[in-house]
Order: structure tokens, then sequence, then C-alpha cells
């Protein structure tokens, strides 16, 4: 548990971290960057491990001493997660109750007294500004750890005092194979759920056992179906059905549009090998037959229109329609 030989992927972030460990040159702060789940918290945690081990085994903790056994269970008393008041994010009294204040107790026990800071980039602008000396000037001990989805919500001087490693995407082959050996996902499952997953092993784990993700593939089966085999005044129940997901927008919309891609992929080639949704190979083929490729590559361009209506508040509703109705070509 908490060791790097469990992550998958994120290599050099772990030769940046063992490497430091081995040659002492630990940074004071760190900024994990990355989107949720990609695996900042499980990287921050192995580090941390390695750090406060009382026996390591060259870069790796013996796992079975008291301070690696108090991280494992959350309960190190030199390891502090902050945590903020608000929903919204951290303030000022959160950081400097939790750190500014804190850091000039010494560790209980340990070399190092660490701060692990999740959704870091929702501190404040004040609360940036309050932790800035503790950053730049922090005692010996002090360690702090900024776990960031977007790290361009730092203010400047937050970034120029801390060392930046940006998470990237899982090759989908690694993840797949992950899928089938380790977590014993079967056929064709384990290929769709790595390609949704973008790289993010977390959000893969997620989609193993999510109803809602079978759920949501069946009804944009439905809505192309609609789309492509059914008169214009019918496309009002293509509207209803993808307007039920307005609170996951985002991924009936992905869905779509790989569905989308497998569909003409199909009708170009006649192969459902290189198919996304490779277990719903006999539906996509049976859309294929009198799918217009014109008319869904505009259905394509529409849905990035979509995106860009959502984020300018355009009502759902009527963006939905217009994404499904305004094409040039009606045939």
């Amino acid at each position: 548990m908490n060791l790097f030989k469990e992550v998958i992927g994120h290599e050099s972030i772990i030769a940046h971290m063992t490497t430091a460990y081995k040659y002492g040159k630990v940074s004071h702060a760190y900024i994990l960057e990355g989107e949720e789940g990609m695996g900042k918290k499980m990287l921050t945690n192995c580090f941390v491990k390695l750090l406060q081990c009382e026996n390591p085994n060259g870069d790796t903790p013996c796992g079975i001493c008291p301070s690696c056994v108090q991280i494992d269970t959350g309960n190190h008393p030199d390891v502090i997660y902050v945590k903020p008041s608000k929903k919204s994010g951290y303030g000022v009294g959160d950081v400097r109750e939790q750190m500014v204040n804190d850091i000039s107790i010494k560790p209980y026990k340990s070399k190092y007294k660490i701060y692990i800071v999740d959704q870091a980039d929702t501190m404040t602008i004040q609360a940036q500004n309050s932790i800035l000396k503790t950053i730049e000037e922090p005692p010996e001990y002090g360690l702090f750890f900024l776990l960031a989805d977007n790290s361009q919500k730092f203010l400047q001087t937050i970034l120029s005092r801390t060392v930046k490693m940006s998470l990237k995407p899982v090759d989908l082959n690694r993840i797949e194979q992950y899928l089938r050996e380790k977590k014993q996902v079967k056929g064709d499952r384990a290929k769709v759920i790595a390609s949704f997953s973008r790289g993010n092993i977390g959000k893969a784990l997620q989609l193993i056992d999510s109803e809602s993700f079978n759920g949501m593939r069946e009804d944009m089966v439905k809505c192309l179906d609609v789309f492509i085999n059914r008169t214009e005044y019918d496309i009002m129940e293509a509207v209803n059905l993808f307007s039920e997901y307005k609170d996951h927008y985002l991924e009936v919309l992905d869905i779509l549009v790989s569905l989308i891609r497998d569909i003409l992929y199909y009708k170009e080639t006649g192969m459902a090998d290189g198919l996304i949704h490779k277990d719903m190979e006999f539906k996509i083929i049976d859309l294929s037959v009198g799918a217009n490729p014109a008319k869904l590559v505009r259905l394509v361009r529409n849905s990035h229109d979509f995106l860009n209506w959502q984020r300018l508040n355009v009502n759902f509703g009527l963006s939905v329609l217009t994404m499904f109705t305004d094409l040039e070509d009606k045939k």
C-alpha cells in the first residue's frame, strides 16, 4: 500500500521523487497537477511514506515501521492533511490555522513535518498570499505538497517557490492490461473502459462498476438511431433523451461523439476490430447502414458548438435542440 511499484504510469515523476530522496535534494514545496483520478494523492502518499520511513530499503519504504503504518492509515502526527472549512475552497483562516501557525511546532517523531493540500487551486488569492512567506522560508523540517487540477489558478509567486510536476495521461494499452490482469475485467469491456478513461486510471476504476455508464451508452445509441433512421419530426425524442443527462452532459457528449466515430469508421472500412465500443459491434453495424456521413460529421461539429454554448450559459434545452437540428444538409 502506498508504494511506487503500485502506481500505473508516471515514471518520470517517480524518478524525480526517488532521485531527490536518494541524493538528499528534496524540495521544500511541490505542486502536483492533474485532473481528478490521475494519481496525485497516491504519488504524494508514496513519496511521503518514503520520506518518513524509519527503515527504508533503498528507495522503498519498509511498510512495517510505525511511521509507514501510520501513513497507510492516515494517522501520522507529522503528516497534516489540510482541510477547507467551506465547500468552495480554502480561505485565509484555513491555511493560517492549519499551516502558517502550525509550522513553528517541530515534528513529533519524524525528520519532516509535511502538509498536504488537496484541491489547493481552490485557495483564495488572500489564502495564497498568506502562505507565501511560509513556503519561501520554511523551517528545515517543513515540506508542502499542493495538489491541483489547474496550476494556472496559483499566483505566480506561488509557482516560483515550488517544483511543479504535471501528471500525463497513462497509455491506454497499459490501462487495458491493468484492468484485465488486476481487476479481472473481461472481454471487450476492458478496451471500452480504457478508451473512455482518457488515460486516467482513477476514472477507469470508477467505470468498472458504473451502471450509469452503461445506461448512458445505451441511451446515446437510441439518440443516434432516431437521428439516423427517423424523420426530423421525431428528433425531439433524441433531444429529450439527451436532456435527461443535463448534470452529466460532458460524459454523454463524449459517448455520443465516440459512437459517431465508430459508425463512420465501420461505414468506411467495414471492419469492427478498430471500434471503441467493440462490445456494441452489432448495434454499430446496424446504425451504419442508414447513416449519412456528412450529416454525422456536422453533428460532431455542432457538439463542439454545444460545449461553447454551455460555457456561455446558453439555455441547455435550446442548445441540445440546436445541436441536433441545426444541420446544413437535411438529406
